[in-house]
């Protein structure tokens, strides 16, 4: 045996009762002889201390867990709540506004849903949030006339709850766009959605192959709700948006690696 070392282990007091120690054992040369010198340390305080700050950390992860199991709860319950009221609306621009409500805020749900089951409070992992969000909105907007094929490709990137809502917001709102009003009057259509890491930033790209907008226009229009909730959004996480036009339409969403949450989280 070579330097130092600290062990741990039990011992025994005078009365029988085992206690825990730590051992720290070191060489030393005296004389021109070797020796081993032990010294035994009762731990008991440091060992209680320890049970009670993870006792502590349980609690809260805990805690955390049930809130983020209730809110997704509650949210779903709002969600519920405009489905029964949407079934009593006859004209359809109206129903289309439930159920556009409906769909973002299904979106949040997702979010807390993915936290409650994840190990990590603080961050999920957004590609596997994208096709959670995929399959709900392809099961609300596919239909016997219409066959819409979705294909979802992103690396494992974790982004923090803060950035995590805003993106998932944006996806919905440019998804649900592609499903309702890409593919009028075909019978069948592909939505892809990437989602990759590009040298200091993320992209995130959502493409269809339908029809595109009207002839000669570059731009969604920006009266809608629904182009104002994107742009909001895509300010909100300091991003930048590009609209394409081959082949159907692309929006493009960049923003930076650098998360000016993550310091406070």
């Amino acid at each position: 045996y070579e330097g130092h070392a600290i062990l741990n282990g039990t011992a025994l007091r005078k009365d029988g009762e085992t206690f825990p120690t730590e051992v720290s054992i070191r060489h030393v040369s005296m004389g021109g002889r070797a020796y081993l010198v032990s010294v035994a340390r009762d731990v008991t305080e440091r060992r209680i201390a320890e049970e009670r700050i993870k006792a502590s950390l349980h609690e809260k992860e805990t805690l955390l867990r049930e809130i983020h199991h209730r809110v997704k709860n509650n949210l779903q319950v709002v969600s519920s709540f405009l489905h029964l009221q949407s079934r009593g609306v006859n004209d359809p621009n109206i129903f289309k506004l439930f159920q556009n409500s409906q769909g973002r805020i299904r979106s949040m749900a997702l979010i807390h849903e993915q936290l409650y089951r994840s190990d990590s409070f603080s961050d999920i992992d957004f590609g596997r949030y994208i096709e959670g969000l995929v399959r709900y909105l392809h099961g609300v907007y596919q239909s016997r006339e219409l066959l819409i094929t979705p294909t979802v490709r992103s690396e494992t990137i974790h982004l923090s709850i803060d950035r995590a809502i805003p993106c998932g917001l944006l996806l919905n709102e440019v998804i649900s766009n592609s499903f309702k009003h890409a593919f009028i009057g075909r019978e069948r259509g592909e939505i892809s959605v990437d989602f990759r890491r590009l040298n200091g930033h993320y992209e995130l790209a959502v493409r269809d192959d339908g029809v595109g907008l009207p002839s000669g226009t570059v731009k969604m229009d920006p009266s809608t709700l629904g182009f104002q909730i994107i742009t909001s959004l895509v300010e909100q996480i300091g991003g930048n948006m590009e609209i394409q036009t081959d082949s159907g339409l692309g929006v493009v969403i960049t923003f930076p690696v650098a998360d000016p949450y993550r310091s406070r989280v």
